[in-house]
C-alpha cells in the first residue's frame, strides 16, 4: 500500500435528502486510518449538524427514514435545535482532520474516503462551499482555512480502490468484530468501511503478513 499520503480519514453521513448540492446533511463522521495496515489510528469524530432553512428535506428520503429507522429519525429532530450549526460543525470536522486527537501533530491536507465519493463528498464539498466563508481575490479578507486543507481533488471511492486491487466482485461488507451492528450510524459505518477494506485483502493475500498481525 506504500504510496498512499500519510493522512487518510474515511468518512460517512446521513442525509435527509438524496440531493448533494441544496439537500440537508444531519451527521458527520469521520475515522483516520493507517494506509497500510487497514486500522483505525484513533477514535474517530462525529457531530450532527443543524437543519437549516437554506437545504432541502426531501419527503422521499424522509419518509425513508420514517419506515426505516424511526427511532434515530425522532432522535435526531429531538435533538436538532441544539445540534451545531452547520459552520461549527464544519470547523470541528476541520480541526480532527488536521489534528486529530494530538494536538502536537498537524497535518497539512487530508485525503478523504468514502464509498460513495460522489454521494458522502460532495455533500461535505457543497457545505463548505455555501456555509465557510471563501474571499479568493480580496487581501483584506483572507479565505477560511478549510479552503486550503480540502481538495476536491484528493479524494478516494472505496469502491475504486478495491477494484484497482482486483476486488470487483469480491469485496463486500464485514461486519465489526464484537460489535453489535449500527446500520446508519455514520461513525459505526465509517469503522466498518476500513474494516471490510482490510478482510477483503487479506483474504486476497494483498496485505503483507506484517500488516495482518499489527
Amino acid at each position: 500500500m506504500s504510496g498512499l499520503a500519510k493522512n487518510n480519514i474515511m468518512i460517512d453521513i446521513e442525509t435527509l435528502s438524496s440531493t448533494p448540492a441544496t439537500g440537508m446533511m444531519v451527521e458527520l463522521a469521520a475515522v483516520r486510518f493507517d494506509p497500510e495496515t487497514f486500522l483505525p489510528m484513533d477514535s474517530g469524530f462525529y457531530t450532527k449538524i443543524a437543519i437549516v432553512k437554506t437545504r432541502i428535506i426531501d419527503p422521499v428520503t424522509l419518509n425513508w427514514w420514517a419506515r426505516t429507522i424511526p427511532d434515530r429519525l425522532t432522535e435526531y429532530l429531538r435533538e436538532a435545535p441544539k445540534a451545531p450549526k452547520p459552520y461549527t460543525a464544519l470547523n470541528k470536522f476541520y480541526s480532527y482532520c488536521r489534528f486529530g486527537d494530538n494536538p502536537a501533530i498537524e497535518y497539512s491536507d487530508a485525503w478523504l474516503w468514502a464509498k460513495p465519493t460522489t454521494f458522502d463528498v460532495s455533500f461535505v464539498f457543497s457545505y463548505l462551499e455555501e456555509f465557510v466563508t471563501r474571499h479568493d481575490n480580496d487581501p483584506d479578507n483572507p479565505r477560511d482555512p478549510m479552503w486550503k486543507f480540502f481538495s476536491r481533488r484528493k479524494v478516494v471511492d472505496v469502491r475504486s480502490f478495491m477494484v484497482g486491487k482486483g476486488c470487483r466482485n469480491k469485496f463486500k461488507s464485514h461486519p465489526l468484530p464484537n460489535t453489535e451492528p449500527d446500520d446508519h450510524n455514520p461513525l459505526y459505518d465509517c469503522l466498518e468501511q476500513i474494516h471490510s477494506i482490510r478482510q477483503t485483502l487479506i483474504n486476497k493475500k494483498l496485505l503483507e503478513l506484517d500488516s495482518v498481525t499489527k
